[in-house]
């Protein structure tokens, strides 16, 4: 017996639309969390977005590279991820306000 095309159409549509709305929520969980961030902290994430060490961070933002860690460490408690590595893509999704370019 052949399989119905309109059923295999109908199930694929649903998998991509469950898939978006994945993305989505997924989106909008790291745009709450980085709602939680001081400026300072959004700028250093911006910066670390974009690759750039605890040193240039520091030269760019005028302060020590202690403070980068401070903000980082602090960053990731608020963010609720173990490491600023485990989400780089909704990092980058979500657009930080205060990123650096």
């Amino acid at each position: 017996m052949k399989a119905d095309p309109g059923a295999a159409t109908i199930e694929r549509i649903t998998r991509e639309a469950i898939e978006v709305h994945k993305a989505r929520r997924l989106t909008i969980e790291a745009r709450d969390k980085l709602s939680l961030l001081s400026g300072r902290e959004s700028a250093v994430l911006g910066a670390l977005a974009t690759g750039r060490s605890h040193k240039e961070i520091a030269r760019l933002l005028q302060i020590s590279p202690r403070i980068v860690a401070i903000h980082r460490a602090n960053m990731t408690t608020k963010r609720g991820a173990g490491s600023i590595a485990a989400e780089p893509l909704r990092i980058l999704e979500a657009k930080p306000v205060h990123a650096i370019a």
